[in-house]
């Protein structure tokens, strides 16, 4: 009996479980065609009214599988003053700001792949942190982002432009106390080097790591710092 009794309630548990999907899944599928309907409501605006329409309604998004129904239509989006004063427009593919959004919301940065226009595209992965697979424009950008995030002198090692590698060993360096960091800093760039082994001399009152500044000035600076707060 009491085996029967646990089967039983095995199977009323999963009954539930089944209707409460099927009721959200039919629950999001009424939303979806309501976000739809509205967006075509939006086209049918003005410019102005319509970018406005478009971004409150897509900002309620939250089922990914809608910006494909999305109409396949571009519209106008303000995007700041030309220099004669006038207001200034582009062009937007309207399942992009959708697949933008969504890949915002749902933290899914593959859904940043769905997206045509290449600036936007480059700038969702680029805020997912997608090096390898962002261009090589934004490449630099990238990796010392992730180098000043993860505090990693690695992330640094993959920055092609000197003089941002040498900012990201720096950052990296001072944010998290590693000498490393400041010697990997190129000879050319003199003055952020030693600076770099001024900020860590003062910051673990170490004057062997001051007597690594080239600047006589700078080095006598440090080794002062120090003595005068011992």
């Amino acid at each position: 009996m009491g085996r029967k009794f646990l089967i039983f309630g095995f199977l009323f548990v999963l009954l539930i479980l089944i209707v409460g999907c099927t009721n959200f899944v039919s629950e999001k599928n009424v939303n979806s065609k309501n976000s739809l309907e509205k967006i075509n409501d939006c086209l049918k605006l003005d410019e102005t009214s319509k970018a406005n329409c478009i971004y409150r309604e897509t900002d309620l998004l939250e089922d990914s599988s809608t910006c494909y129904e999305f109409p396949k239509v571009s519209y106008k989006i303000y995007s700041g003053y030309v220099y004669s004063g006038q207001p200034d427009f582009r062009l937007v593919y309207l399942p992009d700001i959708c697949f933008e959004k969504l890949a915002i919301k749902n933290n899914d940065y593959n859904l940043c792949k769905n997206i045509h226009e290449t600036s936007i595209q480059q700038n969702c992965l680029l805020r997912f942190l997608r090096c390898e697979e962002v261009n090589n424009d934004h490449k630099d950008e990238c990796f010392a982002s992730l180098g000043a995030l993860n505090q990693n002198l690695n992330e640094c090692d993959e920055i092609i432009d000197q003089s941002t590698r040498d900012s990201c060993y720096f950052g990296v360096s001072t944010g998290s106390g590693s000498i490393d960091g400041c010697t990997m800093i190129s000879d050319e760039n003199e003055t952020r080097k030693d600076f770099c082994y001024y900020i860590l001399g003062g910051k673990f009152q170490n004057k062997s790591v001051c007597d690594n500044i080239i600047n006589p000035k700078t080095r006598n600076e440090c080794s002062n710092s120090i003595h005068s707060q011992i």
